[in-house]
């Protein structure tokens, strides 16, 4: 039986299907993307408007998903490679082992992985706006009683997602669990990012990338928003593009090291400029009508379109970016000569700059 996988109507564009947990991040905020700005050509760079910041919150929910090993269909890793590993290790030195997390983690995994629609859990923290575990938690736990009506937008699309009693159960029992991870490991998710990774972030974006990159930022509506770093997240990141009425809004999320410098800040900076690739992309998609039946594929087609797209960009306005960006994503030096002339990814990567040019 042919899937049929969900349809995002974009602003002025065909429906087509998109890849999917990605692109219909955007679908289940039931929001349209907003316009992109017009591209101006700042000669210095613009004010400090992505705020980099830790979420507990994510950090939790992302490490119980890979302990669970629910790693998604993304060809590349979802979560750290060595992550779950690392808060196995530490359960076992404090004799935590086995928590309800672990005694579940074959039956809920197995539950996660056979029906599509848990694909969403690994959005949870865009949704869920709570940087505090228990406040976070308390958000899900709302939908374990159908009774009371989501509080918020992102809890409302959760639930047109997560709809049946048997879907709303598993996340219940999913919910219960990570709050006894917290419970007991909070000292460890505490202190897995260093004290003023952020800041460093921050600081190294706005000084060296958003000048170079201010153009792109501005013409895809991606000039601002938040970026969270967590070191339990792999290679994907993830994306969101918020109101439609307020251009920095904008949330992803992207994989950190415990202490970014050097090569480590490097390949974290440049994840977020893959992820700013994606309304792109998008836009690409939607214009040349693509439609993929295959899940699996269509992500793949999008994943590898914006690493392409951020290696390009770095390549025209930041060089020095582009050793530590390749490094993050396995490519090589020839990597962004590789489209095949005439083939998807050709008429993919010239259609984002016909768009990039004429908006």
């Amino acid at each position: 039986m042919k899937t049929r996988w969900p349809r995002v109507c974009l602003a002025g564009a065909p429906r087509v299907p998109l890849p999917w947990p990605r692109i219909a991040a955007l679908a289940l905020a039931l929001l349209i993307p907003a316009a992109p700005l017009r591209a101006g050509a700042p000669t210095e760079p613009p004010p400090r408007t992505w705020s980099f910041q830790r979420s507990l919150f994510a950090d939790l929910w992302f490490g119980a998903l890979a302990t669970l090993g629910f790693d998604g269909s993304a060809e590349q890793p979802l979560y750290a490679p060595g992550f779950a590993e690392r808060i196995r290790k530490h359960k076992a030195r404090l004799r935590l082992l086995p928590t309800p997390l672990d005694r579940d983690a074959a039956s809920l995994g197995t539950l996660l992985a056979d029906d599509a629609a848990f694909e969403v859990l690994h959005f949870v923290p865009l949704y869920v706006d709570a940087t505090n575990p228990n406040d976070g938690l308390d958000a899900l736990e709302a939908l374990c009683r159908p009774q009371q009506p989501p509080s918020s937008l992102g809890l409302m699309a959760l639930a047109s997602v997560l709809s049946s009693r048997d879907q709303r159960e598993v996340l219940c029992r999913l919910v219960s669990d990570v709050r006894e991870e917290w419970r007991v490991l909070d000292a460890f998710y505490e202190g897995l990012l260093g004290v003023g990774a952020s800041a460093v972030l921050e600081d190294t974006w706005t000084s060296t990338y958003a000048g170079p990159l201010a153009e792109h930022l501005q013409t895809w509506g991606v000039s601002g928003g938040r970026a969270v770093v967590s070191p339990a997240l792999g290679v994907e990141g993830r994306f969101f593009a918020g109101r439609p009425d307020d251009a920095t809004d904008t949330r992803v999320m992207v994989g950190a090291p415990a202490a970014p410098g050097g090569e480590a800040l490097g390949e974290a900076l440049g994840a977020l400029v893959r992820e700013l690739c994606f309304p792109a992309v998008r836009a690409a998609f939607a214009t040349l009508e693509l439609e993929f039946t295959d899940r699996a594929v269509a992500s793949r087609e999008s994943d590898a379109a914006a690493t392409r797209c951020g290696e390009s960009l770095l390549a025209r306005h930041l060089p020095a970016g582009l050793e530590d960006y390749r490094r993050r994503f396995g490519l090589d030096a020839d990597s962004h000569t590789r489209s095949q002339k005439g083939g998807l990814e050709e008429r993919i990567d010239a259609t984002i700059e016909r768009l990039s040019a004429t908006r």
